[in-house]
């Protein structure tokens, strides 16, 4: 092959490579700015803000120091790895968000003296906390609306969160937007419930894994009650497992179950899962109505049956 032809297909490539960046970029920033938009309009956010957008040959974008205002209130999401955005689609079908670092401008917005306020405040180093995001989906019209979404949180030294779930029957772009909703939270919460009527969510699981988290809370009870911390410990593993005294006869079985393996998740350094996998593949109107009988009559064991509810310490 000719040096010529190297010299053209050089030419080919760069030139390629020159007009997919430029796609991406106008591309992301457009679909980012009119998202951004639309939460404002709605009355989501007061104001969203980023520093820096940029976005790669494949379409992988990266953001800084995105301002989130609400009511007086702000948070600075630092660093935002956004990859797997289907630009196909006005709303996304795939998409993976990664979010690095915490800033809070005005301070963290715990203003209680619990140990638990003063336990996240330890975490905050001028103003910023550590915490690490991932949060993903995938949205498949065409299987009766069918979004499955993924999220992971991690606060080093604290814990680790995974979250998943399956929800069905529920158009995206009806779950997405917020410009209907009424500015009474009550109100709003029922129109939100309006439009989930007809969804069925079969499974979801979370996942928590102790990293420092229980030693520090029961430390910070210690500290506040001037007891010993082991003794702390053992009043509140006593507390949970014996819970279900309080309960109604026919939720105390699941209520025992429930409180020894909460109990073992004080010992610490555990992880505690909680999964569930309804009945009617978890179609709000079947279990709604059942939920509704078996309470009134008082029959909170169905209750756990129909939500096929299991919680493990391990």
């Amino acid at each position: 092959m000719s040096k010529n032809t190297y010299l053209v297909l050089a030419v080919v490539v760069f030139a390629g490579a020159g007009a997919s960046y430029f796609y991406f970029n106008q591309t992301a920033q457009a679909a980012v700015d009119r998202h951004l938009e639309r939460m404002v309009a709605s009355g989501s956010y007061d104001k969203l803000e980023y520093e820096d957008f940029q976005v790669d040959i494949f379409g992988d974008i990266k953001m800084t120091n995105l301002l989130m205002s609400k009511a007086g209130q702000e948070v600075v999401l630092k660093d935002i790895a956004v990859t797997n955005l289907d630009y196909k689609n006005e709303l996304p079908h795939t998409i993976n968000v990664a979010v690095s670092g915490i800033h809070f401008p005005n301070g963290l917005p715990l203003t209680g003296g619990d140990p638990m306020s003063r336990y996240m405040q330890s975490l905050v180093v001028a103003n910023d906390l550590p915490m690490e995001m991932e949060y993903s989906y995938e949205y498949d019209p065409d299987n009766a609306f069918q979004l499955d979404s993924r999220m992971n949180l991690q606060l080093p030294r604290s814990f680790t969160l995974d979250a998943s779930g399956v929800l069905r029957n529920v158009k995206l772009e009806s779950l997405m937007d917020t410009s209907g909703l009424d500015p009474d939270p009550a109100v709003a919460q029922l129109q939100m419930m309006q439009k989930l009527a007809n969804a069925e969510i079969p499974v979801i699981k979370w996942t928590l894994k102790d990293e420092g988290l229980v030693d520090a809370v029961i430390a910070a009870n210690a500290e506040e009650t001037s007891q010993p911390v082991e003794a702390v410990r053992e009043g509140m593993q006593s507390q949970l497992r014996d819970m279900y005294l309080f309960l109604p006869q026919s939720a105390q079985g699941f209520g025992m179950t429930t409180g020894i393996q909460l109990a073992a998740f004080l010992d610490g350094g555990k992880t505690l899962s909680v999964n569930l996998a309804p009945e009617y593949n978890g179609n709000f109107q079947q279990l709604q109505q059942e939920i509704t009988g078996a309470a009134f009559t008082g029959n909170f064991a169905r209750i756990a049956e129909l939500l096929h509810l299991e919680i493990l310490t391990q």
